[in-house]
């Protein structure tokens, strides 16, 4: 008679934030997170502040008897729900900005003539602001304003990227007889999570789309480390994402400009041009980010 493993629960405070509109001195993120088909996983608010502090319990078989163990496996788990999520990112540890407070509120005749935003809530410290969608908002330098965002994700799907996490066991060196293609398959699909997990981490939107980007690299060139470069690169990543090969371009040239000093005119332009069109990029980046890392994942 086949014997069932036993189940443990653990638990680890996790922060969310916006990653297309992230935290800054005036602004902080509010981020519902709603768990469907919720039954081995549970997320439990429990503040809000510059992120969104949940309290995230995984009910699972493994043994994980060292604080080593449980802090990967945590680390797996919420790599799982950002490789799922789609403009929230969660992270393990709270973020500060420098020299954050709330500052001091307008009158409600100011923040009227906003005509964009839906609704307003004002609350005794600081003032929300929630729209249909993830909005921009910046109403005067003196106002702290609180973004509330939502999204929905399902228990099923981070239990099964979980376990595809899993397989790549990411947080061991390969076996020094795997073959060297499984490695080094395996070695730059653990650099393409660890930049992922680093745009995670971060409020500074030039570094979230240059660790996406770094990420969108290493995962492509999984196979053949530097091998694919310039347009060769952006090639294979619209074959692999579906998305046009001049909007990849288009990422690729920022993340040179990022990336390398401006030696010529042309160079200041691309950046400037580019810096000011940041945010409506972070989100497609992070979506091809996300489809190839899969893709990888899927097929070791």
């Amino acid at each position: 008679m086949k014997r069932n493993k036993a189940l443990s629960e653990f638990e680890a405070v996790v922060f969310a934030h916006s990653l297309i509109n992230p935290p800054s001195q005036n602004r902080s993120n509010v981020v519902d997170l709603i768990l469907k088909n919720s039954q081995k996983v549970t997320l439990k608010k429990e503040g809000e502040v510059l992120q969104t502090q949940y309290r995230l319990s995984i009910t699972t078989d493994k043994r994980l008897a060292e604080q080593s163990d449980r802090d990967n496996f945590f680390s797996d788990a919420v790599l799982a729900f950002n490789l799922l999520l789609d403009t929230t990112a969660l992270w393990m540890f709270r973020q500060s900005v420098n020299n954050y407070d709330f500052h001091r509120k307008g009158t409600k005749s100011e923040i009227e003539k906003n005509s964009e935003l839906s609704e307003i809530v004002v609350d005794d410290d600081y003032r929300m602001i929630t729209a249909k969608d993830e909005i921009v908002l910046d109403i005067t330098e003196k106002d702290h304003v609180a973004t509330i965002s939502k999204e929905t994700i399902d228990e099923n799907k981070i239990i099964r990227t979980l376990n595809i996490i899993n397989k790549a066991d990411r947080h061991q060196a390969p076996h020094a007889n795997t073959p060297f293609q499984k490695k080094q398959k395996m070695l730059n699909l653990k650099k393409a999570l660890d930049n992922y997990e680093a745009a995670m981490s971060i409020f500074d939107m030039r570094f979230i789309f240059r660790d996406l980007f770094m990420s969108l690299e290493m995962a492509t060139n999984w196979d053949q480390g530097r091998g694919r470069k310039g347009e060769a690169l952006d090639a294979e990543i619209a074959k692999l994402t579906m998305i046009p090969q001049t909007r990849i371009y288009d990422w690729h040239t920022l993340y040179n400009r990022l990336k390398h000093p401006d030696e010529k005119q042309e160079h200041l332009i691309a950046f400037e041009k580019g810096i000011k069109k940041l945010p409506s990029k972070i989100e497609p980046l992070r979506f091809a980010c996300k489809k190839v890392i899969l893709q990888r994942l899927k097929s070791l």
